[in-house]
């Protein structure tokens, strides 16, 4: 039984008591009134405190309950306030990143220096990660008071801020493939320096940012990438430096070394250089003749020979893919800035052919002189096999010669191509953003309308 209950029976017994007391009154009127008074205020009084008791009880409970809900709102508002505030200077902080980001000379032209790249990392990408670190944090004290619509409502916002993040780095790589891939195109002496700062910004908003937020996709597309352009500026390296025997050794050493992770695609691309490497000792021996060191006359030609297989692969490579390239931008539409890529393209297709048919031929003549050679063939044999490759050797130079200076042709006309990629990057970015900030509206009207809710 309850204590309200045995209240109740209580004054329900006091109550008999006084009316059975209040007849025995009337049967003794000579009773004092004085007696009768106390006899009825005993059951007065315990009446009065029986309906006390419950009613404190009460007045008690919904105290407690007043001061809790009037916690429990005040903690509700600052949860709010700081999630909405995490949201707001997220914002703001990605709005500068994808200002500089979006900079026309953004980074990829900037010296290699570690000290200024120290010095500028903190300013694009810190901002950025610590807000979305706050937005988290923020995110889960929103949870831990409630309710539960509000708190999906501030998870939502969290993984529209990650989402707008992941679209913000995409749309960097965007901007690091095209300077790569334009600098590769060129193939000039500051392609290497553009290639490599490119790698850099792209290897530290990697670091830096998706890594360690763990954002979804993001660090594996970004790991494929950073794979593939080492391993182009690697390949690009060694052939602008196949002159200079120190470097282009080094340059071999680290294109050999990033192949092993690349894709099947870039394995086939370039992993045909790997077998120049005799042309790196040619050119080292080509040196020491010019020094007035001795060097027998069928070394050079001999490694010259074990070249040829190569080069015949690396030229017929390189048809082949901008041949498929070719195809593929065909099939893509009808633009006409594509068919202007494709008639460039299919134009350096087209030379390409010519060095290979070259090469074929020389390979052909160094299988005859290495078969002259190892017969000890007559002196005049052997000269007139060096006076037919002379021209040979002419017309590779003019051939090779015709093909470079189309480089540059089918580099700007691809150029649009990447700028499309990038700008498709870019408005992914303005659509992801803008889900934040609507997220952000949505999760601020649930938050008013729960405050109050228990």
């Amino acid at each position: 039984m309850t204590g309200d209950e045995e209240a109740v029976l209580l004054v329900g017994w006091q109550v008999q008591r006084s009316q059975d007391m209040a007849s025995q009154v009337g049967e003794h009127p000579g009773m004092q009134t004085e007696v009768v008074v106390a006899l009825i205020g005993l059951p007065v009084t315990a009446l009065g405190a029986a309906i006390a008791y419950p009613v404190g009880r009460g007045v008690a409970r919904r105290q407690a309950a007043d001061q809790h809900a009037q916690w429990l709102r005040a903690e509700r508002r600052n949860a709010t306030q700081a999630h909405s505030d995490a949201a707001t200077k997220f914002i703001e902080a990605f709005r500068t990143s994808w200002e500089e980001i979006g900079r026309p000379a953004y980074a990829h032209t900037r010296r290699r220096d570690i000290e200024l790249r120290k010095r500028l990392d903190p300013a694009l990408y810190e901002p950025l990660k610590r807000a979305l670190e706050s937005l988290h944090s923020a995110g889960a004290v929103v949870a831990l008071h409630g309710p539960e619509r509000v708190t999906v409502d501030a998870e939502g916002l969290y993984v529209a801020a990650l989402d707008a993040t992941s679209r913000l780095l995409r749309f960097d790589a965007a901007n690091v493939c095209r300077s790569i891939e334009l600098s590769s195109l060129k193939q000039d002496e500051s392609s290497q320096q553009h290639i490599q700062a490119a790698l850099d910004d792209l290897d530290r908003a990697f670091a830096r940012l998706a890594a360690p937020l763990g954002l979804p996709e993001y660090p594996t597309e970004i790991e494929m990438m950073l794979r593939t352009a080492a391993a182009a500026g690697a390949g690009i390296q060694f052939l602008q430096s196949i002159n200079e025997p120190d470097v282009a050794r080094g340059a071999l050493r680290d294109l050999r070394h990033s192949l092993e992770d690349a894709t099947e695609e870039m394995q086939q691309a370039l992993g045909p250089l790997l077998g120049l490497e005799p042309l790196v000792e040619f050119s080292a021996l080509t040196a020491a003749v010019r020094a007035g060191d001795p060097v027998a006359p069928e070394r050079l030609l001999s490694l010259l020979s074990l070249a040829m297989p190569a080069l015949i692969n690396m030229f017929s490579g390189m048809r082949d893919q901008t041949g498929m390239l070719r195809e593929l931008l065909t099939e893509v539409d009808e633009d006409p800035v594509l068919n202007e890529a494709v008639q460039a393209v299919a134009g350096y297709t087209e030379n390409l052919s010519e060095p290979v048919r070259i090469l074929q031929q020389m390979h052909r003549h160094f299988e005859l002189g290495d078969e002259l050679v190892a017969t000890e063939a007559p002196l005049p044999t052997a000269v007139a096999w060096v006076t037919a490759l002379h021209p040979l050797t002419e017309s590779l130079n003019a051939s090779t010669a015709q093909t470079e200076a189309r480089m540059p042709l089918m580099s700007e006309s691809l150029r649009p191509l990447f700028d499309r990629q990038v700008d498709e990057a870019n408005t992914s970015v303005r659509c992801e953003l803008d889900r934040v900030i609507q997220a952000r509206v949505e999760f601020l009207h649930s938050a008013r309308e729960a405050i109050d809710l228990p």
